[in-house]
């Protein structure tokens, strides 16, 4: 009897191929939702399972880093943070760039390193770039907590513009995750992606205002790092958390529209070469 009506509830699936996204994709990712669960799932688990500090790395990596940070650009270059110590200056830009960092090296190659998973089982294939970017979450969180406890300790008391982080966060996944879909597509048809990624990031690094402050940068330079998208979302995080008096506005809009400029196109780049996916990975 169980089987019977096990039978029954079932539900057939039919895969077809798709010029452009519509309202079935989006009813098959809301019926598929469980799965980008147990994939982020899985990606957390995986990431600690087999480490001996296991999540004191995701204190350790930001704060070490600030720490250098903080003793070559601070205190031997005294570079302008304006009036907000050196160490929170160099923790509150690192939080968005490790978040958008470490999902891109996960979620860039994510179609290639699950290319079993891919040819043997049918699910939205969207949801493995997603689940690379979002699977940072818990990472995140612990390096706000982190932060929380910097501020305790330096005595320097947030201001109400700490409640719209949320927004900026926001903002931070869908850039983020714009990029994974983009970068994945193209690395599982082109596997020199694979090696492009790591020199990317290392070059997206040192065009990010991680360690100065783009105050600092002559003038005549700016509109240049403005077009950089990361860097309105790390000065929109430092004038939440650290409570900078100006906002950013042109900063904001051009990492507004880049952000969603990006996940459109890497929508229908995805949407393009998802047809041959399984033929070329």
């Amino acid at each position: 009897m169980t089987t019977i009506k096990s039978i029954k509830m079932m539900k057939t699936i039919f895969i077809e191929p798709r010029a452009s996204w519509g309202l079935k994709d989006v009813k098959e990712m809301v019926g598929f939702r469980w799965v980008l669960w147990m994939l982020i799932l899985r990606d957390i688990k995986l990431r600690y399972k087999q480490t001996v500090l296991g999540i004191a790395w995701v204190i350790l990596q930001p704060l070490l880093t600030a720490l250098l940070f903080t003793f070559v650009f601070g205190k031997w270059l005294h570079l302008p943070t304006s009036d907000a110590p050196y160490m929170l200056f160099a923790f509150c830009g690192l939080i968005p760039w490790l978040v958008f960092s470490q999902s891109i090296q996960r979620g860039g190659t994510s179609l290639v390193n699950e290319a079993q998973l891919v040819q043997k089982i049918y699910f939205p294939r969207l949801f493995l770039p997603m689940a690379a970017t979002f699977g940072v979450a818990l990472d995140y969180l612990f390096s706000l907590a982190t932060f929380a406890t910097l501020l305790f300790l330096y005595q320097y008391p947030p201001t109400w513009k700490v409640l719209l982080l949320p927004l900026w966060t926001i903002l931070l996944f869908i850039f983020s995750s714009g990029l994974n879909i983009l970068l994945s597509s193209l690395s599982a048809h082109y596997r020199d992606f694979k090696h492009i990624i790591p020199f990317f990031l290392q070059f997206w690094m040192y065009a990010s205002p991680l360690a100065y402050s783009i105050s600092s940068i002559p003038e005549r330079w700016h509109w240049v790092f403005a077009l950089n998208p990361l860097t309105g979302v790390i000065e929109l995080f430092r004038w939440s958390l650290l409570g900078e008096q100006s906002f950013p506005f042109v900063l904001f809009g051009v990492s507004l529209f880049s952000s969603f400029v990006i996940f459109v196109f890497g929508l229908i780049v995805f949407r393009k070469l998802e047809r041959t996916l399984s033929d070329v990975i």
